[in-house]
Order: structure tokens, then C-alpha cells, then sequence
């Protein structure tokens, strides 16, 4: 069952590595809750299975573990130069401005607000939407949910290292040699991938050229302006196959 063996990849990408979890919502947004619900189960069994093996408190200790590597970073931290989320480049303006531990704190409330508030707003979007059978039907649908949810995963948290760049490969792929892309996508598209493959390079090119240049980059990373420039061409995208599905209905009516 194509279903079952889906949710338990998916389980077994989230053991591994917790960011996958965000693409549980693909069984949402493309009707296929069989996904969900094999996801949910086999997840639950690996807990108890887990927690049978090694106890509750091992188990509770794991998942603090896990929340500190979620909460905001030591501001400022100089090894931040591969960080691909929109939040490091605040974190890190914060160190170089020496700002308040009072005003951090206040602005990490308000960020999460924002941000909590810009994810509702689009899965929301994306539930009226994914009405439309048609659209929902359609490849291009599954592969820009798919990379919605790759680029959320980066854009959003409180950091994202260089390792998660990797989720990317696959959108890229699919959108070089699957969708259809007009020269504005095109371009956005290129210019992401440019920024992606010279993120690695970001803290070598900065030590040689040093100054006001070198923090530039130090806050505002190659690897944030892929992401946010693969996520915006990712959600133009949707809107306007979303434009193009419903004026298809409106013509067969």
C-alpha cells in the first residue's frame, strides 16, 4: 500500500531528523489522509516503543534536548554565517548592535507571533484552494505543496544550518525539468540556486574581503536569500496556477 508505505518513510525521516515532520501536510492538501493517519500510528508506536525501551525519563530528557536546539540562539554567535533562516538575520543583528537582553526577548515573542500568524494564514489559503479538483489533481499542485512545505521548513525557524540547504535539491529539480516556468521564474529561480550553491563559500569569501562587506554577509547570508527567493517563487507559483485552474472552471461553467 503506497499510503502505508509513505506515512512510515515519513516517520522514519522524522526520527531521524524532525524537520520532515512538515511534510505531513501533503496528506492534507492533496486528500490523502490514509498518509496522515499511517503517519500518526506508526509515529505513536515508535514512542511507546521507545519509551518501553529506554523509560519516560530518558525519553522527556531526549525532548528538552531537542527544545533547546529549537529555542532563539546565542545572539550574535560568529558561526552563524550558514544560518538559512529569516530569524538568524535578526539574531545576529542583535550581536552586532550589542542590543538588550529586554528588547531580544520582546522581539522574540512578537517574531514568533508573526511568524505563527504567516503559517496559519497560508495553510489556510491553501485549505480553500485545494477545493478546487481540478487543481488538486494536477502534478504541478503535488510538486508546489512539496516545495512549500521544504521552504517554510527553512525559511521559519529559529535557525536552519547548512545541512537542511539539502531539501532543496529536490524542488530544484522538479521545477528545472517539470513545471513550466515563465523568464520572471526563471529567474528567480537561477538567482536562488546562485545563492544556494555559493552559501558554502560565504564565510572564506568574507575572511579575504573583510570590512563593512564581510558583515553584510554575516547577516544577511547567501543561504536566507535562497531560501526566501525559492519560497516567494514558490508561492507566486501557486497563486497563479491557483488563478489559472479557477478561470478553467469558470469557462466550463
Amino acid at each position: 500500500n503506497k499510503n502505508l508505505s509513505a506515512g512510515i518513510s515519513l516517520t522514519i525521516a522524522t526520527i531521524l531528523k524532525i524537520f520532515p515532520a512538515s511534510l505531513v501536510f501533503l496528506g492534507f492538501f492533496l486528500r490523502k489522509i490514509k498518509i496522515v493517519v499511517s503517519y500518526l500510528l506508526t509515529f505513536i508506536a515508535c514512542c511507546l516503543i521507545s519509551a518501553f525501551l529506554f523509560g519516560i525519563h530518558t525519553n522527556i530528557r531526549f525532548i528538552e534536548t531537542v527544545r533547546g536546539f529549537s529555542a532563539p540562539p546565542t545572539f550574535g554567535f560568529a558561526s552563524r554565517y550558514f544560518d538559512g533562516s529569516a530569524s538568524g538575520m535578526f539574531f545576529k543583528l542583535f550581536g552586532v548592535f550589542n542590543t538588550s537582553e529586554s528588547f531580544q526577548d520582546v522581539f522574540v515573542i512578537i517574531w514568533t507571533i508573526v511568524r505563527i500568524i504567516f503559517v496559519l494564514f497560508v495553510l489556510f489559503y491553501l485549505y480553500k484552494i485545494s477545493k478546487n479538483e481540478k487543481l488538486l489533481n494536477s502534478k504541478e499542485w503535488e510538486i508546489l505543496i512539496f516545495s512549500l512545505m521544504i521552504s517554510l521548513t527553512l525559511v521559519l525557524p529559529n535557525s536552519s544550518s547548512a545541512g537542511y540547504a539539502m531539501f532543496l535539491i529536490v524542488p530544484y529539480v522538479l521545477y528545472f525539468f517539470v513545471l513550466h516556468l515563465s523568464d520572471i521564474e526563471e529567474l528567480l529561480l537561477l538567482i536562488s540556486l546562485i545563492l544556494f550553491s555559493y552559501h558554502t563559500h560565504a564565510i572564506y569569501s568574507s575572511t579575504i574581503i573583510g570590512g563593512q562587506i564581510a558583515t553584510l554577509i554575516y547577516i544577511i547570508s547567501p543561504a536566507m536569500c535562497a531560501n526566501i527567493f525559492f519560497l516567494f517563487l514558490t508561492l507566486r507559483k501557486i497563486t497563479k496556477i491557483k488563478n489559472i485552474y479557477s478561470k478553467l472552471i469558470f469557462d466550463n461553467d
